[in-house]
């Protein structure tokens, strides 16, 4: 510490006051209480965000888990005695967090340890951590951030989960190039717009006949076994406002794609576990638009509040007293009751 780096052009820590903050009652006055109560609510919201989602990021590396509302009352109590000192507004350190974790720091002992280490440096080291090197204080926080990056969980994520591995490798650069916090929100916005992708364009079948088995998605469109005439398709999510569209579009080039004129197109709603009022307007559209086309829509395990929702919008009422079936199965068979209906591959 005696060697004048400063002289160099090196960075240093340079002086700043020893001692401890002495203990001082806050002075109260409702006019600094209306001109700071704005700001103190947003430095409230931001501290308790930042402190939970790093509370979060280290109990899931850990294994833990974290209890959210004993967090609010720890960064609450700590603001409280914080005022009676002068301090800042507390909240969670990433640099303190990721360094006790890096060092195998597991209980609160280590913050203790921590704060009497940091009262003892005030009073008697100040003149020494002067002359620290800024640089030495940045290596020690990118050793510990590069032991929180597991190059093991992303290749067991890449290998199952292509997708999902690019979102963490983003995410993992946001965090080492602008902080943990906003490498989390670009986290939960790319896994957000991920997300609606896949409600937007969810997974879908034509329903392949089974000899002995029923009706199954096989994956191979190009394999689908069908009775002529009738068509049984599966969506796999909630009909919303994002795949209403989707919906309408596959259903209309499915039916197009048809070898043989379609009279009935069985809806397999069991995995439609919600509808929304876009949905349930294109769902009626589309009813129209077959019944003009001579087919009839049918609908197989439609779940309880699905139907509710169908009955208060009163689509359930535009349909036959027939159109709903229990299973795929029941619907097939009472196709088939007519006469020349064989099973076509």
């Amino acid at each position: 510490m005696g060697f004048h780096l400063d002289r160099y052009g090196i960075n240093t820590v340079g002086k700043f006051p020893s001692g401890l903050p002495s203990f001082s009652l806050p002075e109260i006055n409702w006019r600094d209480i209306q001109s700071l109560f704005p700001a103190a609510t947003g430095i409230a919201l931001l501290t308790y965000t930042e402190g939970i989602l790093l509370a979060r990021a280290f109990a899931a590396k850990n294994g833990y888990e974290v209890n959210a509302n004993q967090e609010l009352v720890a960064l609450g109590l700590s603001d409280v005695f914080a005022a009676f000192f002068q301090g800042f507004s507390i909240t969670g350190s990433q640099a303190r967090t990721t360094l006790n974790d890096s060092t195998g720091g597991k209980t609160q002992l280590a913050s203790l340890v921590a704060a009497a280490t940091l009262a003892l440096s005030l009073v008697f080291l100040t003149p020494v951590m002067a002359r620290l090197p800024v640089v030495a204080l940045a290596a020690i926080l990118i050793y510990a951030g590069l032991g929180l990056v597991e190059f093991d969980a992303m290749k067991r994520i890449y290998r199952y989960y292509p997708k999902s591995a690019m979102i963490s490798a983003l995410t993992t650069i946001g965090v080492l190039a602008a902080g943990v916090i906003p490498g989390i929100l670009l986290g939960v916005a790319l896994s957000l717009l991920g997300l609606i992708n896949r409600i937007s364009h969810p997974h879908d079948a034509v329903l392949s006949a089974v000899p002995g088995h029923g009706f199954h998605d096989l994956g191979d469109l190009s394999q689908t076994a069908t009775i002529p005439g009738l068509v049984a398709y599966r969506f796999y999510a909630p009909l919303l406002f994002p795949n209403a569209a989707h919906f309408v579009t596959r259903i209309r080039a499915i039916i197009a794609a048809s070898p043989t004129p379609i009279r009935w197109f069985l809806l397999d709603a069991q995995a439609i576990t919600d509808i929304d009022v876009t949905a349930a307007e294109a769902l009626q559209a589309l009813n129209v638009e077959l019944n003009e086309r001579g087919i009839a829509l049918k609908i197989a395990h439609a779940n309880p509040p699905l139907r509710k929702i169908l009955q208060k919008i009163g689509f359930a009422g535009e349909l036959s007293e027939d159109s709903f079936y229990p299973s795929v199965h029941e619907c097939v068979a009472a196709f088939v009751k007519g006469p020349g209906r064989k099973l076509q591959k």
